[in-house]
């Protein structure tokens, strides 16, 4: 089954064929490259999220990856090493084919056997084929042909002429029997109207078809490989057209990082902000909970300490409080941008929560990936991202060892069952930042299907892509409640004597009571000594940007963010309809324009007031 990005490359050293077998024999040194590269990609898009973040850190070491040696220790790390372990279970083919020992009949130790012959031919010392081997040799082979030839050798031509059918030979059985190529490989371009145009890669990519009439799907533009869901394919680009594939090539820079077309020999940077945050385990959040079910009141919970400078906020607390005690809405979901205070609500209300009958337990599950501190935000350890974290993480904390660990335990269906009815008694389920875990909708379908009343679940999230449950949007604060905040945060960085009367009211006006906003910006006056200009601070914080508004904007469909950028541009409240008017020059699709000012609407990105006349104009919220 050809794949366009081999193919092109493949078609390259066919038009070097009629210049010399010595030009050929460097254009399929190129094509083996890209194969290389391409199968490692595949197979780190097959990993799945786990707390160590093993595909991160095989990522990260790729885009700084200056050889081909690196490229394979990453593929051996991903088919044998700690990342496979995290292998979706659908790969397991893939794997098989490339791990396993091979005799003299089959493809793989035919393709081992004639990259070791081109190696011979040109006299290239490297380790010998046994008499069964497995296909990773091959990319050790081919490391070492690329670095002895193309890397740091001089090869002459009397010498490559030779080794040219036999290095074709192992290319083609490679490219043309692994089924890592036979799988749905394309690129997507979410279009203005939310669908995607799909550009195949390769032959029989249906499953994607859904993605061509739905809108409700968020997928970042570039390639993807379909291995039980669509697999996004890091550090290759493209375009909707296919005209040119470019690797990740090494070169790290600063901020940005170089990728190489293997048909063209351009080459393109990226900006490597993605990759910036170092691999390894990170810290665990300071929100993650206890490792046990610990007595609080009438209760068993692990959920962690309210914390310290909670400001309260009364209404909120009584609605959420009342909705967890009566019997109705088993699915309870708190929404609200970055940094609001949906977390400290919850943790509030749980400590309520201890003093009552309603739930003798209360399990709290995180999956918080950063902390937003006076500092700024920090990278933390999810501690669930999974129904099968999410379901290893409950048995450890009601199951001794040893039941875990008795033949024919399943984590997954125990966990089903305990939502359904639970051992305990009533239940309060919590997930915080469940946008962060792998695929929030198929999550919530999950819970959804099997919890059960009098069990309940409350979950936290910036974004609420599903339906279902009863949602309460968690604003700004109310003015009295902002101004205890900057009271207290002022007293505790010692800047109460740089703030004036006016210049609280700037600020409370400038974040719209945004808790986070507020404890950035006099985190801001503390390091200056002064109070500053506000609208500038805002402007120039990257931590604001980077906590509230990037993982938001990134989640809104094209034409949602084309009518946020347009109203950020005018800067100014316009009618609802001018606004939709402009948009619909760039496409047709009126419905769509209206669901996109309805989304920047519901992620408080933009506000909408009424006129005495009752006609709505819009204006952009500025983060």
């Amino acid at each position: 089954m050809p794949h366009v990005a081999i193919e092109q490359v493949l078609a390259r050293s066919e038009n070097a064929r009629e210049d010399s077998d010595f030009t050929y024999f460097f254009s399929l040194l190129l094509a083996g490259e890209a194969l290389l590269k391409l199968t490692t990609l595949g197979f780190v898009a097959a990993i799945q999220d786990d707390i160590d973040r093993n595909r991160y850190r095989l990522e990260h070491g790729l885009a700084r990856a200056d050889g081909l040696g690196d490229w394979g220790k990453a593929l051996e790390d991903s088919l044998s090493g700690p990342a496979s372990q995290y292998l979706l279970a659908e790969a397991r083919t893939e794997q098989s084919e490339l791990t396993k020992l091979c005799g003299t009949d089959e493809w793989q130790y035919e393709a081992v056997a004639s990259l070791k012959k081109s190696l011979d031919q040109l006299k290239i010392n490297a380790e010998e084929v046994p008499t069964k081997s497995d296909m990773k040799r091959w990319f050790r082979l081919f490391a070492t042909l690329r670095n002895a030839t193309r890397a740091h050798g001089a090869t002459r031509p009397a010498m490559a002429s030779p080794a040219v059918p036999d290095l074709l030979h192992s290319i083609k059985l490679f490219y043309s029997h692994h089924s890592l190529f036979k799988r749905p490989w394309v690129y997507l371009y979410r279009n203005l109207n939310g669908r995607y145009r799909v550009s195949p890669l390769t032959n029989n990519v249906d499953v994607f078809d859904y993605l061509k009439k739905e809108t409700d799907h968020i997928l970042q533009n570039g390639v993807y490989l379909f291995i039980s869901s669509p697999r996004h394919v890091p550090l290759i680009q493209s375009d909707s057209e296919l005209q040119d594939f470019f690797f990740a090539n090494g070169g790290m820079t600063g901020k940005r990082f170089e990728l190489l077309s293997y048909c063209t020999d351009n080459k393109i940077s990226q900006d490597a902000s993605a990759y910036l945050t170092p691999p390894g385990s990170l810290p665990p959040s300071e929100t993650e909970g206890k490792g046990e079910l610990l007595v609080k009141g009438k209760c068993f919970s692990n959920a962690p300490e309210l914390i310290r400078d909670y400001i309260l906020r009364q209404q909120l607390e009584e609605d959420l409080l009342r909705l967890l005690l009566d019997d109705k809405h088993p699915i309870i979901t708190l929404v609200g941008r970055g940094g609001i205070g949906k977390t400290s609500l919850v943790l509030k209300v749980i400590d309520r929560l201890y003093s009552k009958d309603r739930f003798p337990t209360v399990v709290w599950f995180s999956a918080r990936d950063v902390d937003l501190q006076l500092s700024g935000p920090k990278p933390v350890r999810p501690l669930v991202v999974s129904p099968d974290h999410i379901s290893k993480h409950f048995a450890s904390l009601v199951l001794s060892p040893d039941r875990i660990k008795e033949k024919g335990f399943a984590a997954k269906p125990f966990f089903e069952q305990q939502m359904q009815k639970n051992d305990l008694g009533p239940c309060l389920f919590v997930f915080d930042n469940f946008e962060t875990t792998q695929n929030p909708i198929e999550m919530f379908n999950w819970i959804d299907t099997f919890i059960r009343p009098p069990n309940k679940v409350t979950i936290t999230t910036r974004l609420r892509d599903f339906k279902g449950d009863y949602p309460l949007e968690v604003a700004g604060m109310t003015e009295q409640e902002a101004r205890l905040l900057v009271d207290q945060t002022a007293t505790y960085l010692g800047i109460s004597h740089l703030i004036n009367s006016a210049y609280i009211d700037e600020l409370i006006s400038e974040s719209e009571g945004h808790p986070y906003v507020i404890k950035i910006l006099l985190g801001g006056v503390a390091r200056a000594g002064r109070a500053g200009n506000i609208p500038k601070m805002i402007a120039g914080s990257d931590e604001i940007l980077t906590a509230l508004f990037e993982r938001t904007y990134a989640s809104l469909s094209p034409c949602a963010q084309r009518a946020f950028l347009t109203l950020a541009a005018w800067n100014s409240s316009v009618p609802r309809v001018a606004l939709e008017a402009v948009l619909l020059r760039s496409t047709s699709e009126r419905l769509e324009i209206q669901k996109g000012v309805e989304s920047i609407l519901q992620f408080s990105m933009a506000e909408s007031q009424t006129a005495k006349q009752t006609n709505k104009s819009l204006s952009a919220f500025h983060s």
